[in-house]
């Protein structure tokens, strides 16, 4: 659809324009390859933004994406831009805190092909922990090098900035070592680990 085409070019430009975190191309090749080859039909994903990943799965894959942000203003684009893409009848937009929004109550006995993480990175373990469940087999948690930061804070002096990307690291060493899951690091884009339950019976 030209459109759409037209319409993700758009939401590029104006990401880089007013520095709008999206995922990055190299990533989300590898994600739509990866839910291709999975069978991914159903997305749960953390973290909206301005829609882009969103949209960029149900138009690839086809889809079903329930997404939740809570910055109101990137809600709002982010509903312009589904809109604008013909995608309202793949994704569901919420307006919530993550980890404030009453999932449960919203999606009882909801089970997703996939979990997305991408939002607050310092909440990543609160956000696994409360959505896993959810998630019938594949979880995934994107930016988790944080422009390669994590991997070297010495010289980093901003005591937030270095607060954060320590909880970012415990998070990725507690994920990769949990014996529940089968995770690993893809060294992509901006890091993403790829977790997979290993009780493939899990409901």
């Amino acid at each position: 659809m030209e459109n759409r085409k037209q319409v993700i070019t758009a939401m590029e430009t104006y990401a880089k324009e007013h520095q709008v975190p999206i995922i990055d191309t190299e990533s989300l090749r590898f994600l739509v390859d990866f839910f291709a080859k999975n069978q991914v039909t159903s997305i749960l994903e953390i973290g909206s933004a301005i829609g882009y990943s969103a949209i960029q799965f149900a138009d690839q894959l086809g889809a079903k994406v329930v997404t939740v942000e809570r910055d109101e203003q990137r809600f709002e684009l982010a509903q312009q831009n589904v809109l604008q893409a013909g995608l309202e009848d793949q994704i569901e937009l919420h307006l919530h805190d993550a980890l404030e929004w009453d999932f449960a109550a919203a999606y009882p006995q909801a089970q997703f092909d996939a979990l997305f993480i991408d939002a607050a990175k310092g909440k990543n373990l609160q956000m696994f922990e409360k959505f896993a469940p959810y998630a019938k087999k594949i979880i995934i948690t994107d930016n988790v090098l944080y422009h390669g930061l994590v991997e070297t804070t010495d010289h980093i002096r901003n005591r937030r900035t270095r607060q954060m990307i320590q909880k970012i690291r415990t998070y990725n060493e507690w994920v990769l070592n949990n014996p529940e899951f089968d995770s690993y690091l893809e060294r992509i884009g901006d890091g993403l680990i790829i977790t997979l339950r290993k009780d493939e019976n899990h409901v």
